[in-house]
């Protein structure tokens, strides 16, 4: 119970601790470690926002999780561990601050993890690819197509290896389209893919899951609806939609209502569409309320 009203109010109270919080940041580091202030703030607002999901699921692993993904994060930026430190102090005070005493001290476990995890440090994620293996040895040869601006060839490769008596279409979605999206995502975290690449990346991926999806064969129809939607606050729509081709292949009439939806939203398609079965994506601890 402690637990969950303290999650409550760090979630009200989010932007104006990341406010203080970075104040106090900058108290504690020198300026040109910390130059950018409403940087800092938004990143103290969303770690605020990622300590409160991981008390209202009562687990400190997740917040020790999104540590070592900042952390990782930070590294391939150049922003030092020391500062990371500072900030997570920052917080951890400035929250202890925002809520009654009681409560407060029900953030010691999930920091401590945090800060557990900060100490100990992490190796960055391997790729997501092998290529040893055919499937990630195509998504290889597929990203660098896209990367050179190649969408041409990086389509080619997709719709051969889709054909039934090559990998087929299911693998296609699974072992190669799916694997090249992380791997781009990846490589953008850690600095080594661009804002620009990533988008594209995403795009010509989307229109050829398309397709792929409208060359197949399917299943004779089922007389079931299949609602998606990402949740409100989920940028991201890819993995949906390879769901969602998933069940299309099935027979099932697949509605993908895409990212950033209001439950309500939802709740109201399915209701109107007469879904069978509502799936629901969320790729942040933050957005899961949203489920």
């Amino acid at each position: 119970m402690s637990t969950t009203l303290a999650s409550q109010i760090l979630q009200s109270s989010a932007d104006g601790i990341a406010g203080l919080a970075a104040a106090r940041l900058f108290e504690l580091v020198s300026v040109d470690a910390v130059d950018d202030f409403a940087a800092w703030k938004q990143h103290l607002r969303n770690q605020v926002l990622q300590l409160a999901a991981a008390l209202q699921a009562q687990d400190a692993t997740a917040f020790a999780d999104n540590i070592t993904w900042v952390h990782e994060a930070f590294r391939s930026r150049n922003i030092s561990t020391e500062v990371l430190g500072a900030a997570l102090q920052s917080l951890e005070e400035t929250a202890r601050e925002s809520l009654p005493t009681t409560l407060g001290e029900v953030l010691g476990p999930y920091v401590d993890a945090a800060r557990t995890r900060l100490v100990a440090g992490s190796q960055p994620t391997p790729s997501f690819l092998d290529p040893k293996h055919s499937s990630g040895a195509l998504a290889g040869l597929y990203l660098e197509a896209l990367r050179s601006g190649d969408e041409a060839t990086a389509t080619k490769l997709l719709f051969q290896a889709a054909k039934p008596d090559q990998l087929g279409i299911r693998t296609v979605m699974e072992e190669v389209l799916s694997p090249a999206m992380r791997e781009i995502g990846r490589l953008w975290h850690n600095g080594q893919a661009t804002v620009a690449e990533e988008h594209y990346v995403t795009q010509v991926t989307t229109k050829v899951l398309a397709q792929l999806l409208a060359q197949a064969p399917h299943a004779p129809q089922r007389g079931k609806t299949a609602l998606l939607a990402g949740v409100a606050g989920n940028a991201h729509s890819f993995g949906l939609q390879v769901v969602a081709g998933h069940f299309e292949l099935a027979g099932w009439r697949t509605i993908c209502l895409g990212s950033d939806t209001p439950s309500a939203s939802v709740a109201e398609a399915a209701v109107a569409l007469g879904a069978h079965v509502v799936l629901l994506g969320a790729t942040l601890g933050t957005q899961l309320a949203e489920t």
